[in-house]
This record gives structure tokens, C-alpha cells and sequence, in this order.
């Protein structure tokens, strides 16, 4: 035991896996004449590249110790240098936007936003605003989408009836395949909805037709009080953010869960048509499942749903193409570190 703990120690951290003089030479032929050039050298009005790898994490370094300058006790000089010694061994490396911006004139460091899409007009577009600047930048965004009435309630000030969170994400999703990200690559988005938003499901099986939602990655937020309904294999209560008290079914949120696969399209929210037979199978595989379940949701009533239903159709959704994650929403709450009072 003693030999085995003295070999534990023998180990330095990072371990290389890399060898060469040179940075060119450390680079493999695939990101030193393709991936940098295309994403991270800098380039001039022309388009023309008008840095080495070497000059990129010379600027990075070199920007990302300005504030030793502040401190008397920190040599800056000697700070970039450990900076770039890092990167040009490849033992560490920043994020794109960093790579991409740090030096230059943009300076957007960041690789990560969450904006809030509220339950209005102004504030949706808005949103969709603010992400398109944000992608332009380098940037990727989050958004959580259950903070939108539903599907089929009310709209008070135009007497109509409310699209639903997953016809706004279908705008966002559009919007950020037209932007790439920084001009060099894709935007990326998450899109996160709580397990008690009335359109849930609708959500978990969003992306279950490859090509849907394409510019997204979707993860359903579960709540404590959820998991102890699938432990207990209890039905749950949906809640209506517009009200925050439980939804009244809709005839449109009824007709979702009944068998008739010529109108399942229109009710999952699909822009593929009713004749798609993609849907047309994955209905008939959807009423047996509310069927085996004896789901019978009734105009008027405050819904609710088997949790175990939920539970194991966003699960066979992750078995077949990887969709939609899990963010465990009061598990998170509890473990960061901003008051939870203002920040739920």
C-alpha cells in the first residue's frame, strides 16, 4: 500500500501530451492552417490574416494581465509571460470569445448570457434583440422559456389566443441561424423550461424530428417536489405563469393529448404539416402512452399530469437523440452562491 501511495505522488499535473519547440509545432496541421485562421487570427478590412498563432496568444496574454499593472507587487511583464507559456504549451486556453476579442477592439470576453424572455411583446423582441448583438460578439446565449403563458390561454388586450413559449423559440432559433457568432462561427443557444409550465411537453418533444430547433440545446428544469412525484408515482400540478396559480385546461391543450394523429402536428406546435408521417408515427406511439397512462385532461379543469409520464418521455427523448437535458432547479439554487432571495 505503501509503494502504491508513493507512486500516486509521482504524478505532475497537467500531464503533456504535446511535443515541439514551437508553437507552430505543438499545433496539429488541422487547427494551426484551418481553425485558427478561420476563427481567431486577426484580420484586416481586406480579410487578410495579420497574425501568427504565436502573435494570437501573445495578444491574449499580454490584454488579460492589464489589471497587474494596478498591483506594485506584480510585475506585469512577468505576468503575461506566465500567461502565454501556458497557452503556448497548450496547458491552458481561454474561451473563443477571449481568443477571438481580448487586445482587439471589440474586448467581449465573455462566452456565456442568460436573458429572460418575459411574458410581453416588447420584452420577447427585445430579447431577441440583445442575443443578435450578443452573437455578433462571440458570445452564446440561455434562455429560460416558461416564463410565457401557454398555449392556448388568453390574451386579455387583443381578446385572442396565446401561440406559446415554443412559437417564440422557433423566432430565436431562426434568428441565430442568420447570425454567426463573432462573423466566424455559429451561434449557440440553450433554451430551458420548468418542469411545471403547461407546455412542457410540448417542449420535450420539440427536437424529437431532427432539423427542429437545429440552433438550440433544450433542458427541462425539474424541481424537487417533481422527482418526489415520480419516486411516489403521484400526478403534479401545472402551473400558468401568467396567473402563477394552476392551469385551467384549454380546449387546445386538450385536444394535444388526445389520439387524433391528423391534428398532432398542429397541437405539438410542428412546422412540418399535418401529412408529415414523422409525426403521424411518433402520434400514434404518443397515444399509447397517454393511453397507458389514462390521461384525460377536461376543458376548464387545473391540470394535471402523471409525473412518471413526464418523467419517462423526457427520458426515452435523451435515449433517442440525446434531448432534451436536465437542470435541477432547486439542487442549484441551494449550491450557488448569489442570495436566493432576489436570485430564485
Amino acid at each position: 500500500m505503501a509503494t502504491n501511495a508513493k507512486q500516486k505522488t509521482d504524478f505532475k499535473l497537467p500531464v503533456k501530451r504535446v511535443t515541439g519547440e514551437t508553437v507552430e509545432e505543438r499545433l496539429t496541421e488541422n487547427a494551426h492552417d484551418r481553425i485558427l485562421p478561420a476563427r481567431y487570427l486577426l484580420k484586416d478590412e481586406n480579410g487578410e490574416t495579420v497574425e501568427t498563432p504565436k502573435e494570437l496568444f501573445e495578444r491574449v496574454a499580454k490584454n488579460v494581465a492589464q489589471p497587474d499593472k494596478e498591483y506594485d507587487d506584480i510585475e506585469y511583464e512577468e505576468s503575461w509571460q506566465e500567461f502565454y507559456e501556458m497557452m503556448s504549451n497548450l496547458e491552458f486556453m481561454p474561451n473563443s470569445p477571449t481568443l477571438m476579442n481580448a487586445g482587439a477592439d471589440l474586448q467581449q470576453l465573455s462566452a456565456c448570457f442568460v436573458v429572460h424572455p418575459e411574458d410581453d411583446m416588447d420584452s420577447i423582441f427585445n430579447k431577441v434583440h440583445d442575443a443578435a448583438k450578443i452573437f455578433q460578439s462571440g458570445g452564446g446565449m440561455g434562455y429560460p422559456f416558461h416564463l410565457m403563458r401557454p398555449k392556448g390561454d388568453r390574451v386579455s388586450s387583443t381578446g385572442g389566443i396565446a401561440s406559446g413559449p415554443l412559437s417564440f423559440q422557433q423566432v430565436f432559433d431562426t434568428m441565430c441561424g442568420t447570425i454567426k457568432q463573432g462573423g466566424k462561427r455559429r451561434g449557440a443557444q440553450m433554451g430551458i423550461m420548468r418542469v411545471d409550465h403547461p407546455d412542457i411537453l410540448r417542449f420535450i418533444v420539440s427536437k424529437r424530428k431532427e432539423g427542429n430547433l437545429s440552433n438550440f440545446n433544450i433542458s427541462v428544469g425539474l424541481t424537487d417536489d417533481f422527482m418526489e412525484a415520480v419516486k411516489n408515482g403521484e400526478d403534479y400540478t401545472l402551473i400558468n405563469p401568467r396567473t402563477d396559480e394552476p392551469f385551467k385546461v384549454s380546449r387546445n391543450t386538450a385536444q394535444f393529448y388526445n389520439r387524433d394523429e391528423e391534428w398532432y402536428p398542429e397541437a405539438a406546435g410542428s412546422d412540418q404539416g399535418k401529412d408529415d408521417n414523422f409525426w403521424r408515427d411518433f402520434a400514434s406511439t404518443f397515444s399509447e402512452e397517454v393511453k397507458e397512462f389514462d390521461i384525460d385532461l377536461e376543458v376548464g379543469e387545473d391540470m394535471t399530469l402523471p409525473a412518471r409520464f413526464i418523467w419517462e418521455t423526457l427520458v426515452d427523448g435523451a435515449w433517442r437523440n440525446g434531448e432534451p437535458g436536465l437542470f435541477m432547479y432547486d439542487e442549484t439554487n441551494k449550491e450557488h452562491s448569489f442570495d436566493t432571495e432576489k436570485h430564485p
